[in-house]
């Protein structure tokens, strides 16, 4: 190739490279820069955070001090006097949610469930009936509770003695509790046998537990679904006797 052809060419290629770059400045002086709010001048207006937690601050709390009280771990004898210390002091709480926490926790001293048990809330004197460290002569006194629940949770959960006291209690959700626990003694249910309400026979003559003497009077019962249940139930189980 000769020189002229030569200095042609480069120049040929000197001017497509002019005119790309031309080009591409046109191009970029014509686009639109991205917009935010901030080039503009507006305010920043990214929103605000939610609080999605719609619980009264006494609500927060309450669940507060419920959650520390679940949260109790026993591993050295301070650590049970920290628990009794803080059982103790939430005992006093104003909130019947607190004092029922205390009521129902497995390491309430027997003395502050004494004292719950006088509690005028009487959902908080039934988490005491139910609590298995609360003392026999507390369960005694609860027996007697002018609220049915409370009686009813005596019924359910105390020892023989109360189960044949509350068997005549007036209340008929207190009689059936007995009968609908998993072993009832067998006085309270021989008591119930001749109960006047059907509903609580019926319940005696189908449980598990009733022994085969209170089944062989049973089938005898004035009420036609009592003397089928009890005789069913003297042909599909020994005699415990």
């Amino acid at each position: 190739m000769s020189f002229e052809n030569q200095r042609a060419g480069s120049s040929r290629s000197e001017s497509d490279a002019s005119s790309a770059l031309l080009e591409d400045s046109w191009i970029s002086s014509r686009s639109t820069p991205e917009l935010s709010a901030v080039s503009v001048g507006y305010p920043d207006v990214s929103e605000p955070e939610i609080d999605t937690d719609l619980r009264t601050p006494e609500e927060r709390r309450v669940d507060h001090i419920t959650g520390i009280l679940r949260e109790f771990r026993v591993f050295s004898v301070d650590d049970v006097h920290h628990a009794w210390a803080e059982l103790t002091r939430a005992a006093g709480d104003h909130s019947p949610a607190i004092r029922i926490a205390v009521a129902s926790h497995r390491l309430t001293p027997p003395t502050v469930l004494n004292q719950l048990g006088s509690d005028q809330d009487a959902n908080v004197r039934g988490a005491v009936a139910r609590n298995d460290r609360t003392a026999v002569a507390t369960l005694t006194r609860l027996a007697g509770d002018q609220d049915p629940g409370v009686r009813r949770m005596v019924a359910y959960y105390g020892n023989a003695d109360h189960q044949l006291l509350l068997a005549g209690d007036p209340d008929r959700d207190v009689r059936a509790a007995i009968a609908q626990r998993f072993q009832p003694s067998a006085a309270a249910l021989t008591r119930l046998a001749s109960d006047q309400d059907v509903h609580i026979r019926l319940l005696v003559a189908g449980h598990h537990w009733v022994p085969s003497a209170v089944l062989d009077l049973l089938a005898n019962d004035q009420d036609q679904s009592v003397r089928n249940l009890a005789a069913d139930g003297l042909r599909r189980r020994p005699r415990r006797e």
